[in-house]
């Protein structure tokens, strides 16, 4: 059963303090890297691909806000080939590419928890959701992972 939803339940965004973005950009690279085993190459910029599916991971405590991965087609296949380690030509099913990506941005979420507000923080994640709904190219900090393109974004509420 899918659980996509149409409702992205956007947080008003601020800018992010420098620290913190390094401290994002490190999280995704060791998830990228170590978990799902994918090449990611750190391009940041608009590049104009369709990011039709979004992961998201709420955090509340001393900080509040959103963590969103969002793919094109072939990037969250490509992420879900590398979190199931799955060949390219094995059979995969649109909740298997689902279940990966709410997967990756959960990892995310964790390791930016523990990187930005310590092992013990103040800081509550929620359980991932996915939303289909598309993400402006300069939304965030992007990746090209195996055959597509991946961009992770951070917004902190006001």
């Amino acid at each position: 059963m899918s659980t996509l939803s149409n409702n992205p339940d956007a947080v008003p965004e601020q800018a992010l303090p420098e620290p913190l973005l390094g401290q994002l950009r490190d999280s995704v690279q060791q998830v990228l890297s170590t978990m799902v085993d994918a090449r990611c190459d750190g391009c940041e910029g608009a590049h104009g691909e369709q990011l039709r599916i979004q992961a998201m991971v709420d955090f509340q405590g001393a900080h509040a806000g959103t963590l969103s991965l969002a793919c094109d087609d072939d990037g969250a296949a490509s992420l879900a080939r590398g979190l199931l380690m799955l060949a390219p030509e094995d059979p995969l099913g649109p909740e298997e590419i689902e279940d990966a990506l709410k997967e990756c941005a959960n990892m995310v979420a964790g390791v930016l928890k523990t990187r930005a507000f310590g092992a013990d923080g103040d800081a509550r994640l929620s359980v991932p959701r996915l939303v289909v709904a598309p993400l402006a190219s300069n939304d965030g900090l992007w990746w090209r992972v195996q055959a597509g393109a991946l961009v992770v974004g951070l917004r902190r509420a006001s």
